[in-house]
């Protein structure tokens, strides 16, 4: 009986001792998304997640129309310069810790040929036109203060049936089509 009691004791400080050449150390890690970003030709701000067990992020770019406006709590913020050019431009964000580094892929596309479309109504729901051409983007100013990136079937609620000019500033348009003309008194196009 004294002979397992013993054996038990062995048994059980041979489990709880650790084995000293194991190596314990967490190994080292550098996550940044999203991997890619495509972007309008305005100037605008980007925010890159950073997840990392190292310290002393360091942001590199190698272009004059990105900036780096900081790295706080996990994030990397940069600007993204105006782009007047006919071309798209690219280039690569360097984002390092330690001996890690990732690269974000950053595309702008060129200024396209802009198309402004003014609606003067009294609606109480306006609906985007729809528009046709290739990579159309924008902006719509709803004309009671309220502004937004274009989306597809954007709508737009007013909260009475006062008159509201509704300007859509639209890139690469190369047409529209005004599904409900509704009370739509006035419109305006200029290139």
């Amino acid at each position: 009986m004294r002979r397992l009691i013993f054996l038990l004791a062995v048994l059980c400080a041979a489990v709880s001792c650790k084995d000293s050449s194991v190596d314990d150390r967490v190994e080292p890690m550098l996550k940044v998304t999203p991997e890619s970003v495509v972007l309008s030709y305005e100037k605008q701000s980007v925010e890159l997640t950073v997840e990392t067990n190292l310290e002393d992020i360091d942001v590199r770019e190698e272009v004059l129309w990105i900036n780096v406006n900081g790295v706080e709590d996990g994030k990397v913020r940069l600007t993204v310069l105006k782009n007047d050019a006919d071309t798209s431009r690219e280039a690569d964000v360097t984002i390092t810790a330690g001996e890690l580094s990732c690269k974000v892929h950053i595309v702008q596309s060129a200024k396209g040929e802009l198309l402004t479309l003014k609606l003067g109504h009294s609606s109480e729901i306006l609906d985007s036109p729809q528009w046709g051409g290739e990579g159309v983007s924008g902006t719509i100013d709803w004309g009671d203060g309220t502004n937004e990136a274009y989306e597809a079937g954007a709508s737009h609620e007013y909260p009475n049936g006062d008159r509201h000019t509704a300007t859509f500033v639209m890139e690469n348009a190369t047409s529209f089509e005004i599904s409900r003309v509704g009370e739509i008194e006035s419109l305006e196009i200029s290139l």
